[in-house]
């Protein structure tokens, strides 16, 4: 016998309850271990401390009203309460985090991808040629004159518009100033 044994046999030794062959397996242990000899005495006057209590008198709804409160205590822990709500096992408060740092990822993803999709690669490459429309002769001086008229023209023949006149700061009254350190 162990002594949880010895300890749910304490009370039934003592109202004499148990069989024989367990009496004599319970006295052997209390034999050999002495700790359990005064466990067993400290029940012993707890239970006739106990039968010493007088009787106490009680309404006769006490078991009903006493069966309501023990139902309504574990509705109330067992309820659950607008603090403990959860939404795919996390609270409100996380969730909403989480989304606000998905949204962040996703815009931030939208913008270093490619407006046009995912590039992909490809070992052919993508080479186009055109031919001028107007091939200047080969004349060193009509060389030099369609070079003089067409400074503005890229090799296709088409006008560069982003060309500006350059402007004069002076006529402008910009004035640099030196900083001083």
């Amino acid at each position: 016998m162990d002594r949880y044994q010895f300890e749910d046999c304490i009370s039934d030794y003592l109202e004499n309850k148990i069989p024989l062959s367990k009496r004599k397996e319970f006295e052997k242990y209390l034999k050999s271990h002495p700790e359990g000899l005064e466990l067993m005495n400290s029940v012993q006057e707890v239970m006739d401390s106990m039968k010493s209590i007088s009787e106490t008198k009680v309404s006769p709804d006490f078991m009903n009203n006493l069966h309501m409160r023990i139902s309504r205590e574990k509705e109330r822990y067992t309820s659950p309460s607008s603090e403990r709500k959860t939404y795919f096992g996390f609270a409100p408060l996380q969730l909403g985090m989480m989304a606000v740092v998905l949204i962040g990822l996703i815009s931030v993803g939208k913008e270093l991808l490619p407006e046009k999709g995912v590039m992909t690669t490809s070992n052919q490459p993508n080479i186009q040629i055109t031919y001028p429309q107007n091939i200047p002769d080969s004349n060193p001086q009509s060389i030099q004159k369609n070079e003089m008229v067409n400074a503005d023209t890229d090799s296709s023949g088409i006008r560069d518009k982003s060309k500006k006149e350059p402007f004069d700061l002076d006529k402008r009254g910009v004035t640099f100033v030196k900083d001083r350190k």
